[in-house]
């Protein structure tokens, strides 16, 4: 038995480290509900009169593969009682330096 659970650390590791490798020469775009989009989320949507206090429901509407965009939704709260769903999109800005965008959208 214990020797099967280290075969089973061991593949999972190897397939974590193939991942890791893979994710450093073809990065992939942020979800939608990462610490780095949860991040841009906050500086969109904060100006001098009211920052964003809560994000919560963050959901992949589409994803293209092809042109690598992913369409957002999230709720937020903000800091002069506004609260409300909101709409972006993620898209790379220079994939090779993992520098994304996020861009809010109509409703």
């Amino acid at each position: 038995m214990k020797k099967i659970f280290s075969g089973v650390v061991g593949v999972l590791a190897l397939a974590y480290t193939g991942y890791a490798i893979y994710d450093r020469f073809d990065p992939s775009l942020p979800n939608c509900g990462s610490s780095d989009t949860r991040s841009s989320i906050k500086q969109v949507w904060t100006d001098d009169s009211s920052s964003v206090t809560k994000i919560t429901n963050e959901t992949e509407l589409s994803y293209n593969k092809d042109s690598e965009v992913r369409h957002c939704s999230a709720y937020l709260n903000l800091s002069d009682g506004t609260e409300g769903t909101v709409k972006y999109k993620l898209y790379w800005q220079n994939k090779k330096s993992r520098m994304f965008m996020l861009e809010p959208e109509e409703e």
